[in-house]
Formats: structure tokens, sequence, C-alpha cells
């Protein structure tokens, strides 16, 4: 069966902070960019690897593309990015985003959505640097004295750098928000993205440019009617990528209209909502696959704020019925694969969510810049490794169904103490990771008892791209990630670490 991947899921690396680039990938034009490579390259070496990889699979050709350095422009026919980290990481993304060919040189970039979860610097700040530079130091005094001469109080200090089509906000809400959040909304980075959205200039000397539409996220996802809904296009075989609004501020809606609250279960007199559990929650569906992302949302085991997972372990099942998994040979699940909420936080990614989930991979954005959190923790780790079982609220408790967790980077040393949540070392750390179902069996036929004909096969890999950390800071250290492939080794050249398959039993 030949290979292709038309949706990626890539984990990108912020360390202590979210960043989720979902994208549709046009198979055809990746495979003329290997082809032309194979017939053209100057050295005889590069055409043979480019011919040797134009004979394999095409899930090869992605990582190809990115070893050989070749531009991936006008690859991608839709991305969403759903946040981008803290401040500092927006030109990482920014660069990743370019070398994947999300984005591609240009200022306005009509294939590219952002989304921010909630209101916390680690989530929603990188989304703004993401779009704007620093003003080159030069210009900014040339800037601020003829704006002295005429006696103008504002003074531009960044310059536009990326025009997304589309930029998704939670809906605004009241000072019941934490302190923090509300701070970040009303006079931190945020306020200044969100004037600097409204006021995108649109003539330039090259022509028109059209504004970024600014989209708010519907308290409960929906807007009365119907459930929200991102679509990022259809593949080749007109199969469509959809993600889908689960929950948004603290409320859901099951059937799509009817909006209901989540309660913070002992709420404190005065005490606000939590901005995490606020978050805008999202399920990728892509065929019979299905990806999990629930921003910093929480659950049962914290004893104040809202039971959001739990919640949503409910209703899920009427929000999003099953779909028919292979043959009926095993228990149906909700998601192949997850994003661990919260960073892989002790409140997060519980029992009872994750029986109704039944994911066969775990992803972890974790690390230590720029706050060091102590994520993931232990009691996380230990609710999904081997041997682990998941009860939730029923009597009869089921086995792990995850046959991986993959983090980003994971610290050793953090705030100058030994840091080892993962003592049996279950979770393989990647850097970058990029998750891709395999086209040919989310696209499966139902047979005539009703099931699919295929399970979902999962190809993973990661970049290997982790933080610098100052060899004479004794503050901090990470541990070692998974090795690069070696000559002879499966993945070599063309991959930094080793792909591996997986398959989705209940898919």
């Amino acid at each position: 069966m030949t290979k292709s991947a038309s949706l990626e899921i890539h984990q990108i690396n912020v360390s202590q902070g979210d960043c989720t680039l979902v994208l549709n990938r046009d198979q055809a034009k990746l495979k003329a960019i290997v082809e032309d490579r194979a017939k053209n390259a100057s050295n005889a070496n590069d055409r043979a690897l480019a011919t040797d990889v134009l004979n394999s699979d095409p899930l090869n050709y992605l990582p190809y593309c990115i070893h050989a350095k070749l531009s991936l422009k006008d690859t991608v026919k839709a991305a969403l990015l759903v946040d981008a980290g803290n401040d500092g990481y927006g030109p990482d993304v920014r660069a990743y985003l370019l070398k994947v060919g999300a984005i591609v040189p240009g200022l306005y970039q009509p294939q590219l959505s952002l989304l921010a979860t909630h209101y916390h610097d680690d989530h929603q700040d990188g989304l703004r640097s993401l779009m704007r530079d620093p003003m080159d130091p030069n210009k900014l005094k040339l800037a601020k004295q003829a704006a002295a001469q005429v006696g103008a109080g504002h003074v531009e200090t960044t310059v536009e750098a990326v025009r997304p089509a589309r930029f998704f906000r939670p809906a605004p809400h009241d000072k019941t928000v934490d302190p923090k959040a509300f701070r970040d909304r009303s006079t931190g980075l945020f306020p200044a993205m969100l004037a600097e959205l409204n006021n995108q200039p649109t003539s330039y000397t090259t022509g028109q440019i059209p504004k970024t539409s600014v989209l708010p996220i519907p308290m409960g996802g929906t807007n009365g009617l119907q459930r929200s809904v991102i679509h990022l296009g259809v593949d080749a075989a007109s199969q469509p990528i959809d993600v889908f609004v689960l929950a948004s501020d603290q409320a859901y809606a099951v059937d799509g209209r009817t909006k209901e609250d989540i309660p913070n279960k002992n709420p404190k007199k005065g005490r606000p909502s939590s901005e995490n559990d606020r978050s805008v929650v999202l399920m990728v569906q892509y065929g019979s696959f299905r990806h999990f992302l629930g921003g910093d949302i929480g659950g049962s085991t914290c004893t104040i704020e809202a039971d959001v997972e739990g919640k949503l372990a409910t209703v899920l099942p009427t929000m999003l019925p099953l779909i028919p998994n292979y043959r009926a040979t095993t228990a149906p699940s909700h998601c192949c694969s997850t994003k661990l909420s919260h960073h892989g936080s002790r409140h997060s990614n519980t029992d009872q969510l994750l029986r109704v989930l039944q994911p066969k991979v775990a992803l972890a954005s974790t690390g230590f810049r720029q706050y060091f959190h102590g994520h993931p923790t232990a009691e996380n780790i230990n609710r999904m490794k081997p041997g682990a079982t998941w009860a939730g609220q029923n009597p009869t408790a089921m086995g792990t169904t995850l046959s991986h967790i993959l983090a980003t980077e994971i610290a050793s040393v953090g705030k100058g103490k030994a840091f080892d949540p993962d003592t049996g070392l279950n979770v393989k750390v990647m850097g970058d990771i990029v998750l891709r179902p395999v086209d040919e069996t989310v696209r499966p036929r139902l047979t005539t008892t009703g099931t699919w004909d295929s399970r979902v096969t999962l190809q993973i890999y990661g970049s290997g791209d982790f933080s610098w950390v100052d060899p004479s800071d004794s503050r901090y250290a990470l541990r070692a990630g998974e090795p690069t492939p070696t000559a002879g080794a499966p993945g070599f050249p063309i991959y930094p670490i080793a792909p591996f398959e997986t398959v989705c039993d209940g898919h």
C-alpha cells in the first residue's frame, strides 16, 4: 500500500509553552518538488538521493524536502496555528512555518489562520511576535523625532512581518477571569496585538492587501445555530479536514446550539474562574482520524476549579459520535491522538477523559523556558505509562490504550533541583513532533456489517531541536532526546529522529 499524508500535526517546541500547527498539504505539488530535484539537481549524489526518495513511500517526500532545504512554497492548502508560546518564541515559530511551507515569503498569507486558546502569555504572546518584528533602531529613532516635531504621542515600535487571513480569539469575557489573565487581556500584549490587527493598512505600493479577519470564538463554541468549525479544505480524494470547537469560555453545547456553562465545583466567595478552564477546546477530524487539543483545561482532581474534562467526558459521545472502528474487533475510541492538556499538569488528563478519548499517542509540550512549572508531572505520566488503568466514574477500570508518550523536551534540572518525573523512561523526547495519519487508512470503506475495512496508521518523527541551555547555568539542564539515525539505520539521512508507525486499534 502506498502511504501519503495530507494532514500534518506539528507540535512545535516552544519549551514551557504551547504551539500546534495543523495543516493540509498538497501531495501532488510536494511530489513535483522531489521530481524536479531528481531530474535537475546539479550534484549526482543529490539526484540519486532524490530518486531514491521518489521511488519510496510519499510519506518520505516532506522530510526529504526539509533535509535538502528545498522551498515548500505553495504546497500548503490551508494551515491553522494554535498558540505560539511566549513572546520570545514568535520569530522561531515564524522560521518553522517558513521551513515547512505554512507561510511563504511576503506579508499576506491567505492560507494561514491563527488561534489563541486563552489569555495566558505562554500561549498567546508568541502570536504577536510571530506577526510583528521590532522596528530597526535607526528607523525607530527617526520615527520618534518625526512624532515629536508634530506633537504625536504614539510611536509604533514594531513592523508587520506576517499577516494571516484569519485570527480566532476567545470571546471577550468579564472581570471574573483570574487577575493575571485579565491583566494579559486588558493591559498586556493582547490589547496591543488586537489594536495592531484592527489598524492594519491595506494600501501598499504593490497594491491592496486584505486585512486579517478577527473572529471571536463564541462562548460554548456555538452561535446558537450551529457548532463552530474551522475548515482546512479537502485532500486529493475530497476528504475534508475540519477542526471542531468542543468548548470555549468554560461552556459547551452538546447539540451545537444550546450553550451550557461548566461551574466551578467549590467556588469561594469572590474567587474568579480559572483562565485555563476557559481554554478553547478543539478536535481535529480527517476521515476516521481525530486529534484532541484541550488547551490548559483541568479535571476532577482539582477541588476548586471547574471539572471541564469530566463534563466533556460525559457529553463527548453525544457531541461527536464515535466513528465505527476497524471490523469492530476492539472498543471504538474518540480520538487517535491527543495533546496533553496543560503541559501534563497533575490536575489535567484525568482518568475520566482519557477513558473516553482512548488515544493511541499523547504529545506533551513541556520544557523550562520561559518559566519552569515542573511539567510534565509524575502523576500525569503514571496515568499513561504501560500498565496504568483508567477508571474515571466507571467501576470497571480499563487498561491504558496509549502506546507512545512523546514530549518536545523535558528538563532534568529545574531551578537548581534534579527533576525526574519519568523514572521509567516512558516518554520519548523528540523536539518538534510531526504526527501524520496515513491518507490511505483514513479513507476507508464501510463493510456490509457497518465497520471500517482498515485501521488508521500514524507516522511520527521528531526534529531533535531543543532549547539552548547555558552550560554555565547550573539551575537548568535538559534530558537527552532520541538519537539521530546513523548510516544504514531506518530514516537515514532524511529524518532527524527515526520515524515510526503505530496503528490505532480503536479506529
